[in-house]
């Protein structure tokens, strides 16, 4: 059986059965269970009818709309299909993109390992990172939210960076800023690869194609019109609250909205520092430790957000999985003891695995989630500017220490 779950085939298709599963259950639980599939579905019969996209509207469904109007204008398969099967083809695309990233990216964990062992390293990593994940996955999906297509889409665009596919990576961008603004965060690390010329150039032309595409069925003047009140949306929500971030641990340090942002610019500067210190110094680190910046990018593109919630965390519990594929052999109470933390205090904390009192009482109100995480970007600084510092290769295992 060990060697089953270490087979990424495997576990993809377990995995994608189980959000099948948990799909027609929640679908069997009535639409309160699956609002967020509601306001997805309903955005693009709002746009074609020039409506106020991030208006309420209880009669269909609660919460509000928050994506871009590009985003309401490709869920038109989703309005025209049967309920059932919308809520089905959704999650599966969600959960598909995000298996795909990490196949991808799995990929360039195995550089230096010798060509007769590449498929069979690359099956048994991708599988782990597939396990540590598999938790938040499942939370995304039940509740019908995009998120994993945004980790999916920052994992396949530097799997589409390191085989010098800039116009492919710069697609994969596109399309995430326009399900998530801060998908569009992995940009920064565009600086660790050449071709920055035509990479910047592909975005520029794969963002105006999708920006435009409303203009198929709506006026020029209701985009302009649908993007200010986006905007409008945006900044009325960014004082709403602290969500499970780093900001509600610190909540009783920050009493405004401009001090949140100030904290939030602050981590902005460590996430970009090396990349900074990178570029300053002309350096071309090697894919692993391009690698782990990626981990620290997905980490903290949640931590720091301050709309983040438990469906959220399947963008960062991906860089956990990332950086614990990433670690020396020798480090082993550093790679488990953080990835246990990270499994029982981020992933299990909110399931029934806990009891209900101490996860309703305590880690719930407390956003005590995100703790875990914020240890596990605190490691990735370390480590990455001790390498920085030192100008030594990385001493990564390239999977080695899943052999066990």
């Amino acid at each position: 059986m060990l060697r089953w779950l270490k087979d990424f085939r495997f576990a993809a298709v377990l995995i994608l059965a189980v959000v099948l599963a948990a799909t027609v259950q929640k679908y069997t639980l009535g639409a309160e269970q699956y609002n967020n599939f509601l306001i997805f579905r309903a955005s693009f019969g709002h746009l074609v009818s020039n409506l106020n996209l991030y208006a309420p509207f209880p009669s269909e469904h609660l919460d509000l709309f928050k994506y871009s109007p590009t985003f309401a204008f490709c869920t038109l398969p989703l309005a025209f299909m049967p309920l059932w099967a919308g809520t089905l083809v959704w999650n599966l695309l969600n959960a598909g993109v995000f298996i795909a990233g990490i196949w991808v990216i799995g990929g360039v964990t195995i550089h230096g390992v010798a060509v007769q062992e590449q498929q069979e390293s690359q099956s048994r990593i991708t599988a782990i990172m597939l396990w540590i994940c598999a938790v938040e996955l499942l939370t995304s999906t039940q509740n019908f939210q995009s998120n994993a297509l945004v980790a999916g889409f920052a994992m396949l665009a530097v799997g589409a960076w390191e085989r010098e596919k800039a116009w492919q990576a710069a697609l994969f961008l596109a399309l995430s800023f326009h399900i998530k603004i801060y998908g569009l965060a992995p940009i920064a690390l565009m600086v660790l690869y050449p071709r920055k010329g035509r990479f910047l150039l592909g975005f520029s032309a794969w963002l105006l194609v999708l920006t435009a595409l409303p203009l198929l069925i709506i006026s020029p003047e209701n985009l302009l019109w649908q993007y200010a009140n986006w905007r409008e949306l945006l900044r009325s929500d960014h004082a709403a609250s602290y969500g499970a971030s780093v900001m509600s641990i610190l909540a009783p340090l920050l009493p405004t909205v401009r001090s949140v942002s100030a904290l939030q610019a602050a981590s902005l500067v460590v996430q970009c520092a090396p990349l900074a210190w990178l570029l300053l110094r002309r350096k071309s680190p090697e894919p692993l430790k391009r690698l782990l910046l990626l981990a620290s990018m997905l980490l903290w593109m949640v931590i720091f957000n301050h709309k983040a919630e438990s469906p959220t965390f399947v963008i960062a519990v991906a860089g956990v999985a990332l950086w614990y594929g990433m670690q020396p052999t020798s480090s082993t109470w550093l790679r488990y003891g953080l990835l246990w933390f990270v499994l029982v205090g981020t992933s299990f904390s909110v399931t029934d695995l806990f009891s209900p009192s101490l996860r309703d009482s305590i880690f719930v109100p407390m956003n005590l989630k995100v703790l875990p995480c914020i240890a596990v970007w605190c490691a990735i600084q370390w480590q990455i500017w001790r390498l920085l510092v030192n100008d030594s290769p990385s001493n990564f295992a390239t999977g080695t220490h899943f052999d066990g």
